[in-house]
């Protein structure tokens, strides 16, 4: 069907609309879907200076370059630039300052070296068992 009819309060035909006029507000142009993107989602909505992420859009299709902070960052830019009218995907290709899954924390002790009193380091000796003195017998 190409065409539906438009009828008026009063039951009789006002018009028809075609498939395009319903998708009108959704065929934006590339152009206008990048600067969208890039002033009201990462500028003004994520407050990303201009130029750290780039945007390119072909036929609708978001695509991502650039550098973030974090990479726990990513579902929101992706999620943002989707709920752009007219945007019919989003390919993020970008790098992250912080990946998130490093911490800079110190490693665990190992459980068989502990240290002594006097800077030293002994062997962790195993627990004893139930009835068991934790002496050699004689």
């Amino acid at each position: 069907m190409r065409r539906l009819p438009v009828v008026g309060p009063d039951g009789r035909l006002a018009g028809l609309v075609s498939g395009r006029d319903l998708l009108r507000p959704y065929l934006r142009g590339d152009a206008a879907l990048a600067d969208e993107i890039r002033h009201d989602v990462l500028q003004h909505t994520l407050r990303l200076d201009a130029g750290r992420v780039r945007v390119r859009v072909d036929e609708g299709v978001v695509t991502l370059t650039g550098r973030l902070d974090a990479a726990t960052d990513l579902p929101v830019v992706v999620r943002l630039c989707r709920s752009v009218p007219g945007v019919v995907a989003v390919h993020p290709a970008l790098t992250f300052a912080y990946g998130g899954a490093d911490l800079d924390v110190e490693p665990p002790r190992s459980r068989t070296a502990r240290a002594t009193p006097d800077g030293g380091a002994r062997r962790h000796q195993p627990a004893t068992t139930a009835g068991s003195t934790g002496r050699e017998p004689r």
